[in-house]
């Protein structure tokens, strides 16, 4: 999944960079250019969802013990607000596809978690289109299902070691920390971001050192 999401994120700002002056220079109409560079750009939300999480804690502190700065955090919350537009997007879908879609609603924190959790993959890929490092295409992992009889349960896919979900642990570490610190000062209008934030990166860090250590303990299949 991070994988497929890297190769997404990048290719998306490689685009843009490739795409934005022409069409900037074309004579489509302003709200033609602006609907295309937001879309083209759409991946520069994750360098800024990564931002808020390192400065959420000095934030929370700050807000507690410096008073005059007060304004300016409701006026941040409501920027964090706006970032609610890409779930409420899926919503949408779901309740155009499906007569039940308000029993999708359970599911919308984790589909924000998830968002949040992924910004460490997805910058790394926005950073190295923007600095134009090449890769290489690394395909998705699959179990080798062959046939409609093979089954996936006990099949292990080959998966890189790296330091990243170190750093993703780190960082749910890091906000959750800062939403107990919430909690405790009754900061409750960062609570629910704060929440979601540490369960992001805690999730998605955890599972990708669990993928990669049971990928170590047994014979590794990539289709």
């Amino acid at each position: 999944f991070k994988g497929q999401q890297f190769r997404w994120a990048k290719g998306s700002v490689q685009t843009a960079m490739k795409l934005l002056p022409e069409l900037l220079r074309s004579r489509a109409g302003r709200f033609i250019k602006l609907q295309a560079a937001i879309h083209l750009t759409n991946h520069a939300v994750y360098p800024l969802l990564l931002l808020l999480a390192l400065f959420s804690l000095p934030a929370v502190v700050l807000h507690q013990h410096e008073p005059m700065v007060r304004p300016f955090f409701v006026i941040a919350t409501l920027f964090v607000i706006a970032s609610l537009g890409h779930p409420l997007l899926y919503l949408d879908a779901q309740r155009r596809l499906k007569p039940d879609w308000p029993r999708q609603l359970a599911l919308m924190p984790i589909l924000i978690a998830l968002g949040m959790g992924i910004a460490v993959n997805n910058v790394r890929a926005v950073v190295e289109a923007l600095a134009g490092i090449p890769s290489g295409f690394n395909r998705t992992p699959k179990y080798d299902l062959r046939q409609s009889t093979d089954d996936w349960r006990g099949k292990r896919y080959r998966v890189p070691a790296t330091a990243w979900p170190l750093l993703e642990m780190a960082l749910g570490a890091w906000t959750g920390t800062a939403l107990l610190y919430t909690v405790v000062h009754g900061q409750w209008l960062a609570t629910p971001f704060l929440a979601l934030y540490a369960a992001g990166f805690l999730s998605v860090g955890g599972a990708s050192l669990l993928r990669t250590l049971d990928a170590a303990g047994g014979v590794a299949r990539t289709a």
